[in-house]
Formats: C-alpha cells, sequence, structure tokens
C-alpha cells in the first residue's frame, strides 16, 4: 500500500494554523471515526463513523472520511491503532496492528491535498483527553486516595480492550509544563493467569503464553468463551456472549466474569510498572458496548491482587471513561496545539 503512487498535489496557498479546518480521524481496527474541527472551537463536531471492512485501503477509507464531513477539510489529526515512529505527529509512521494497512502522515498530507497530517497512538489521543474530561465523563470503579491526583510527578494511565487492547500514560512536568503523553504496548506483554481464574481456562497457558490482548480484546472474549464452552460439553450459541449471558449461558457468564478478572489483573501490572498513582483510566470500545454486564467487582479482585502492594493499588483512583469516542477530544486538544 505505501508503494502506491501519490497523487500529485496542487499548488494552494498555506492556510495559517489558527484559520485551519482540521479533521479528526479515530482509526481503529474494525471502525474509523471522522469529525470535524471548525477554527475556534475546541470540541469536535459529530462524528461520522465507517467500518474498516468496507474499504479495502486506508486511502479510501480517509478519502470517504473526509468526503463525509460537512467541510472541506484543510488539515488532518490522525489517532491509529499501532506503534507510531518517526518522532514527530508530522513525520509520523504507524502499522495498523490488527489491520494490514500501514500509515504515513507525509504521504496522507500529499495525497489527500492537505495543508498538514498529524498522527499519534490512539491511546496517546485518549491520554490528551483526559484533562478535557468532566465529571460526567467518568464513572468511578475505585475512588482511592482522594489526593492521590495532587501527588507531584504521578503519571496516569489509560487503557482499554477493544479489537486490541491500547494504552497510554499521562505524565505530568513537575515544573508546570505541557504533560508528556507515552504511547505503550503495554497489550502485547506476556500474561500470566491470575488468582480465581476458572481451572479451565489454565489450559489456555498449557498450550502457549498469551499477550494481554489475546485474553483481553474482543477476539479475546470470544476465545475466553470458546474455551469455557468447549470445557462445559456444549455447543458455544451463535448469538453475542452479552445475550448469552442474560438467557442463563453459564459459558458466558463466567466467560465475562473471567474477561473482567483478567482486565484488572492486567491494569494492576500496568500501573505498577508506570507507578500511575495519578489515576487508572478506562477505555475502548468494549466496556461500553458491556455496559451493566460488565463485572466491576471481577476488575477489582484482579486489580488489587498484588500482594504486598495491594495498599499501593487500593490507594489508586480507577475510572471508567464514559464519553464516547473521547480519542476525538485528544485530538482537537493536538490541533489546537498546532
Amino acid at each position: 500500500e505505501d508503494m502506491a503512487r501519490p497523487r500529485p498535489a496542487r499548488s494552494r496557498t498555506p492556510t495559517p494554523a489558527t484559520a485551519r479546518r482540521w479533521a479528526l480521524c479515530d482509526l481503529g481496527a474494525t471502525h474509523a471515526r471522522f469529525a470535524l474541527l471548525v477554527p475556534g472551537a475546541d470540541i469536535p463536531g459529530r462524528p461520522v463513523v465507517l467500518r474498516c471492512d468496507a474499504h479495502a485501503r486506508s486511502d479510501a477509507l480517509i478519502a470517504a472520511g473526509l468526503a463525509a464531513l460537512p467541510l472541506r477539510a484543510d488539515a488532518l489529526a490522525l489517532a491509529a491503532a499501532g506503534p507510531v515512529t518517526g518522532g514527530t505527529p508530522d513525520r509520523a509512521r504507524v502499522p495498523i496492528t490488527n489491520r494490514p494497512w500501514t500509515l504515513d502522515a507525509g504521504r496522507i498530507a500529499r495525497r489527500h491535498r492537505l495543508a498538514r497530517c498529524l498522527i499519534v497512538n490512539d491511546f496517546a489521543a485518549v491520554a490528551m483527553a483526559l484533562d478535557a474530561l468532566r465529571r460526567r465523563d467518568l464513572a468511578t470503579l475505585q475512588r482511592g486516595r482522594a489526593d492521590a491526583a495532587m501527588i507531584p510527578g504521578a503519571p496516569r494511565l489509560v487503557l482499554g480492550p477493544g479489537t486490541g487492547l491500547g494504552m497510554a500514560a499521562l505524565v505530568p512536568d513537575p515544573k508546570g509544563g505541557d504533560a508528556i503523553v507515552v504511547a505503550c504496548e503495554g497489550g502485547h506483554a506476556l500474561a500470566g493467569p491470575p488468582p480465581g481464574l476458572p481451572k479451565a481456562l489454565r489450559a489456555l497457558w498449557q498450550r502457549a503464553t498469551p499477550s494481554w490482548e489475546d485474553l483481553v480484546s474482543g477476539p479475546g472474549l470470544a476465545r475466553l468463551y470458546k474455551t469455557l464452552a468447549a470445557r462445559s460439553g456444549r455447543a458455544p450459541k451463535p448469538e453475542p456472549i452479552p445475550a448469552r449471558a442474560d438467557g442463563g449461558d453459564r459459558a458466558a457468564l463466567a466467560s465475562l466474569r473471567a474477561f473482567a478478572l483478567l482486565l484488572g489483573a492486567c491494569a494492576g501490572d500496568a500501573a505498577l510498572t508506570h507507578g500511575a498513582r495519578g489515576g487508572v483510566f478506562l477505555a475502548g470500545g468494549i466496556l461500553p458496548a458491556l455496559g451493566e454486564r460488565f463485572d466491576r467487582a471481577a476488575f477489582l479482585e484482579g486489580f488489587l491482587a498484588k500482594g504486598r502492594f495491594r495498599d499501593y493499588l487500593a490507594a489508586i483512583p480507577v475510572r471508567s471513561v464514559t464519553r464516547p469516542a473521547p480519542a476525538l477530544v485528544g485530538l482537537a486538544r493536538l490541533a489546537g496545539q498546532r
């Protein structure tokens, strides 16, 4: 895809950054959300949602998203689900983790005749949004210590399951400057079975050592259910797993609990690794889809099961991001800085 010859860009007078209309795009492996940020605004407009499967190439997807916006955009800020290289957002290059596409910021700007294209990791964009979120945009899973967020230099961690498992950290500047966003690939770290996991699921570790993303993602939830259903001697049902759980399917109920337990174990490991005493924030596409079916008690069980550091983790505030498409909010802040 990257070898395709870009269309020659027409000569144009550069648009001042303050007068640019920014297209914002949160591009994952399953969906891409496009929104428009007009000059003088700090909140993006209503997003247009496109399915990635409907487009064979990323160029076609981006073109369709730009065309769907109410006004022509001068620049594009894009959050991509994958590891970003290149040093700066306008030189970024990122392979989409669960799709055979590679994005290049300079090439996208030339091909789509944009004054500028910026690319950041999708969960880095969510981390950028944290300071713009209001109380109504968050649901509390664990209050932690009231003063936890006031610890000087305390990082905040954002992670969440979707088609994959994203992760990023927001590290404040102790001198009062802009916080630093650190995109992580912790979802691909090897996972071990936490205490309390059903014995039937421990077979997953006998065949291979899975990563967190192999277990805590949309495909991961399906893998948990398939394993538990096979051990129970029942054929998996065709309905979505939450609907099966509502119907009393024991394997579906157990897989939802195991999913929350594993997500908690992963979040606890990541919080310890990053020293995320400023807070842990859950995002991603799976948790909003689960709604009340998300087992908060199982999540906290896995989160706190860290031996001597249970009290350390109990002091950390844990919240779920309920605002739709928070990455677009982070991209709007990124565009405003440019």
